[in-house]
């Protein structure tokens, strides 16, 4: 993939364009050269704990069939101490190998010269755990698994600014199109997201109160949840009716996104609740259906 980007630069680097370009690492099977391997002691590795947050909804984790597809993992029970370090050094070696590839990209990008007038975004679909909650891979409402990450670069308009500047906005995926779009100079079609360029212009600019995901859970059930970059308020529903079956509210301020308890019904959280259910209610409300529901319906 890299290296048919590096061809594509090359012949439309003259002309205008907007290229994508997709890399399946670090991606199961963690099957990086041996190169990115020997970057790790697997000794190194801590074992995560596999204890599951208190009062977690049932269904929250699902049964990671992804991972138990390889022939070398138990279908039922927990993956050993041994090989969870196999698995988080090969998910290391993966994201190494990954990082080189888009180097190559970046460098011709350099070598070309077209830096100077291109906006490139680095950004994945999901995040990923490995052996959080005795779980692995992605599929499920929680921080690990829905924060993902995102970068985005622009020489012209920054190259006075600090490299590596980080904003606490809450933004989303669905910003990205409309941040290119307005980078560009092009008509801003009707869409759901928000351009995300004032923000690259000054990071600390106060932004959006909220950031959502939905995932479904079977046929009939759906986690809708909402994040305020402190808390994360969880409503699992019935995709046709909507009627909320049960819910979770996790603390994410400490420990990486790693939560430990389900705090929706202690009444010391009752007005993070209601904060929280308000703001799942201005993008879930009964009156304005899921898209999911209506692919059921």
């Amino acid at each position: 993939a890299a290296n048919h980007a590096i061809e594509t630069l090359r012949t439309l680097k003259n002309d205008n364009f907007l290229m994508f370009v997709g890399f399946s690492k670090p991606h199961l099977p963690f099957n990086a050269p041996k190169k990115y391997w020997d970057m790790y002691d697997r000794n190194q590795f801590k074992i995560p704990s596999r204890e599951k947050p208190k009062g977690m909804y049932p269904l929250a984790l699902d049964k990671w069939g992804e991972l138990k597809a390889y022939s070398n993992i138990r279908l039922a029970g927990e993956i050993s101490d041994d090989l969870s370090r196999d698995l988080i050094h090969g998910y290391n070696a993966s994201v190494s190998y990954v990082d080189a590839q888009i180097g190559k990209v970046m460098k011709t990008l350099d070598d070309l010269d077209l830096r100077k007038n291109t906006i490139v975004v680095l950004m994945s679909d999901h995040g990923y755990k490995t052996g959080e909650y005795g779980a692995w891979c992605k599929h499920s409402n929680f921080e690990l698994d829905v924060k993902v990450p995102l970068i985005i670069s622009r020489e012209t308009a920054y190259n006075s600014r600090e490299a590596s500047t980080l904003s606490d906005a809450l933004v989303e995926n669905i910003d990205v199109y409309p941040t290119l779009v307005e980078a560009c100079g092009l008509e801003m079609p009707m869409l759901d997201g928000k351009s995300l360029v004032t923000l690259m212009e000054n990071p600390n600019t106060k932004w959006d109160t909220a950031a959502y995901s939905l995932f479904p859970r079977g046929k009939k059930i759906m986690g809708c949840t909402v994040t305020d970059g402190e808390w994360r308020y969880t409503e699992w529903r019935n995709s046709i009716t909507q009627e909320v079956q049960s819910v979770e509210l996790y603390s994410n301020k400490k420990n990486k996104g790693i939560v430990t308890k389900n705090y929706f019904g202690f009444s010391r959280y009752k007005k993070v609740e209601t904060k929280m259910k308000n703001l799942m209610e201005e993008q879930f409300s009964r009156d304005r259906p899921s898209f999911y529901a209506e692919r059921q319906n």
